[in-house]
């Protein structure tokens, strides 16, 4: 285990020479990084109980993966965090207006959102901005926010900070490293696939809607194969079995994932340095697999 973890440090040092990134670990940033987890698997919810409506913030999880809340809770300094036991699902939330306004509300004002959820989010604050008015009647307040509530973003809507960036070379300026860490804990795969003779290590994302994302994403972690469409799954896909692509997603993501989601990488990346045999690999896939199934980690 010494060796191995001795051969990391020197692959990791190489690599960054190599590719000339700068290791940001003394100075991570958890707001950005909460940012990415939240345009993977976080909500903006108003909801209506009886005549009132109110707001929440909540990021939900495998109860497996408590502990990643929990580390989102210790960060933002409030919020609760509660199991559904139906689900198997837990959640962090925030519901008290107080908390949203402190707390809440200007980590995403000042770290935009990058998916669709932009819009929700955008929603979301106007609602709030309706509540905490006092110039307005009740009534007002229900009338302007029950509009709010059924809106809904366009079928080729494109967030408008993405879209700042499109085509163009600068693409890290609005994608950074944390944001991009956290969304890939929220939405990325790392697995093990056998073709006719041997095992392939992929890494994978999926999205509904936000192809352009998807195409950012491939830009910076230098994946070569293109984004495309599966019509079975009505999903984007960005995937990837390049070895030299591998190489540097391993050097990126190596020691920044929070949750259960790092323990994939860790056998996935371990899997990858040292070049096991098909039956090692076998091995792993299958502990990996049933990872998937029994904890929901994707």
């Amino acid at each position: 285990m010494r060796f191995f973890h001795q051969r990391l440090s020197v692959y990791s040092n190489s690599l960054n020479k190599l590719f000339n990134v700068r290791d940001p670990k003394n100075n991570f940033n958890f707001e950005k990084w909460l940012i990415g987890f939240t345009d993977g698997d976080g909500s903006f919810i108003i909801y209506k109980t009886k005549n009132t409506y109110g707001l929440a913030f909540k990021i939900s999880q495998h109860k497996y993966n408590k502990r990643i809340l929990y580390y989102m809770k210790k960060n933002i300094g409030v919020g609760n965090v509660s199991e559904e036991k139906k689900t198997n699902m837990a959640q962090y939330s925030v519901y008290s207006r107080e908390k949203l306004k402190k707390y809440i509300i200007p980590i995403f004002d000042k770290y935009p959102l990058l998916t669709r959820k932009y819009f929700n989010y955008k929603k979301f604050k106007e609602a709030f901005n309706i509540l905490e008015n006092i110039d307005l009647s009740f009534k007002e307040k229900n009338e302007l926010i029950e509009k709010i509530r059924v809106l809904k973003p366009d079928i080729n809507y494109i967030n408008p900070i993405l879209s700042k960036f499109i085509n163009k070379d600068n693409i890290e300026e609005i994608i950074n490293k944390e944001w991009l860490i956290g969304f890939i804990e929220a939405e990325g795969s790392f697995f093990i696939c056998k073709n006719i003779l041997n095992y392939i290590h992929y890494f994978s994302i999926c999205q509904q809607n936000d192809k352009y994302l998807l195409n950012a994403i491939k830009t910076i972690l230098r994946i070569k194969a293109n984004v495309y469409y599966n019509e079975k799954d009505k999903c984007y896909y960005l995937q990837t079995k390049n070895k030299k692509s591998i190489k540097y997603i391993i050097y990126f993501f190596n020691g920044y994932l929070k949750g259960v989601k790092s323990l994939e990488f860790k056998l996935w990346k371990r899997a990858f340095n040292n070049k096991y045999n098909n039956k090692k690999l076998e091995k792993i896939q299958l502990i990996m697999r049933k990872l998937r199934k029994e904890k929901f980690l994707d």
